[in-house]
């Protein structure tokens, strides 16, 4: 636990009073208070203050201002320390608490991992305006990865905390190039710019004034990847695949799972009979409440999960990391014929004769299981039940999607299946259509 003790230079009657923090056993931070001097002969290092017994009447009023002093300081930068990343206290960061308590009519200029560092320090505490929630400890871990990224680049720049003034465009050029350079995609990237003017807009407007970050000169980034879906044959396909290995049988059957509840990755461990109902209709439905979202949902139990379900006696096993199913499931896919080959748009991160990493657009042509993931599963269920004709509003009501734009981005119909499936409602709205598209042929 951290500990502040104030110790005396050496030189002089009147030394200088120094500040030192102990973060830990091995790890000690200090400097000196300009411009507070104490009096060597009175003070008292186990009290941390003078002794103010048989004092000069005279000297008495001063060295009871000191200590007065002293305490302030030391209550006031404790409080921060509590509420900041250890990793971010140095001694430039303890000079600027000492010169905010001691001189607050001069205003500190705002920096910006001190900004970042009391952004999550009272993230907990905060509710949400537009779903009037506290912040999700998913939400927090978030800003603390970005935090993480811009510790890296100062670091990796050789700077220190820097001022929001200086959080321009050339910043923004710079950090965005480093972020690619540690192979971040181009969403992952947008993700921390945002959060990033998150931050910087929660600051007072005076200190936001000035902060070219926060302008349309430094746009979050983000592209509408351009991903695949397999669709109900594919799926079919996949569950009808033979394979021998015990975590190919299990990666395919959480896939088939997801591909047909809609469920996102991170509910799958909900997809049990405690959470099965049974609705008025006599149809088996999962109610849940989606860990990302908080969203009450409850889904149809359709037959091809169903299936699955029972082969697990309704308790599917525990899910594992994304970052093993997607190698597995792509496997599973390549065995079941899920082989076509495909060419996806995506932007691809160039670096330039400057150094600065910029996105680029290319075309990706591959076998359709190498694109295969997780979250090809959701982007699956909502494609296929939009290709069967199933009204926008009933589909995100599964999903949990509180916009049409933001489901919009599910749906992978091309531009053919499109026209197919207005074709055939339209033709099966209207009994004479098939009659009148005759006559207009002929």
């Amino acid at each position: 636990m951290a500990a502040l003790r104030f110790l005396l230079a050496k030189n002089g009657d009147r030394p200088a009073v120094i500040v030192r923090i102990n973060l830990d056993k091995n790890t000690k931070v200090q400097a000196t208070v300009a411009g507070l001097f104490a009096f060597r002969k009175l003070w008292n290092p186990n009290k941390q203050k003078h002794n103010t017994k048989n004092v000069h009447p005279m000297v008495l009023p001063e060295v009871i201002e000191i200590d007065k002093t002293l305490a302030t300081l030391s209550a006031a930068i404790m409080a921060r320390v509590a509420s900041v990343d250890p990793a971010n206290i140095d001694r430039r960061w303890l000079l600027a608490e000492i010169n905010a308590v001691l001189h607050p009519d001069k205003r500190r200029e705002p920096m910006l991992l001190a900004c970042v560092d009391e952004f999550i320090s009272t993230a907990g505490t905060r509710i949400q305006p537009n779903t009037g929630k506290p912040v999700s400890a998913k939400t927090i871990s978030q800003y603390n990865q970005t935090r993480r990224h811009i510790r890296a680049y100062l670091s990796a720049s050789k700077t220190g905390d820097i001022a929001l003034a200086k959080i321009d465009r050339h910043f923004y050029d710079r950090f965005v190039s480093y972020l690619y350079g540690q192979g971040l995609k181009p969403n992952t990237v947008g993700k921390h710019v945002k959060n990033i003017k998150v931050v910087l807009h929660s600051l007072p407007a005076e200190e936001q004034m000035g902060c070219e970050f926060i302008s349309g000169k430094c746009k979050r980034i983000a592209e509408r990847v351009d991903n695949v879906y397999l669709n109900e044959a594919e799926l079919a396909k996949l569950a009808d695949a033979e394979l021998e290995e015990a975590n190919l049988r299990k990666a395919r059957d959480m896939f088939l799972l997801l591909a047909w509840t809609g469920c996102r990755y991170s509910d799958l461990n909900k997809l049990t009979r405690d959470h099965v109902a049974v609705l008025d209709d006599g149809n088996k439905y999962f109610r849940l409440s989606q860990q990302k979202t908080g969203s009450r949902v409850t889904i149809p139990i359709l037959p091809a999960a169903e299936a699955v379900l029972q082969r697990y006696d309704w308790m599917p096993p525990a899910p594992i990391s994304s970052q093993k199913f997607n190698p597995l499931i792509r496997e599973a896919c390549r065995r079941a014929g899920i082989d076509d080959v495909v060419t996806i748009t995506r932007s691809e991160p160039v670096t330039d004769v400057r150094g600065v990493t910029r996105l680029e657009t290319v075309q990706v042509t591959r076998p359709k299981c190498e694109f295969v993931s997780a979250h090809t599963a959701r982007r699956s269920f909502a494609t296929n039940m939009y290709r069967r004709g199933m009204p926008t509003i009933t589909i995100m009501a599964i999903t949990g999607h509180k916009t049409e734009q933001a489901f919009m981005l599910y749906i992978k119909a091309t531009e053919d299946e499109h026209a197919e499936q207005m074709m055939r409602l339209f033709l099966a709205s209207s009994p004479s259509a098939g009659d009148h598209h005759t006559d207009h042929v002929k």
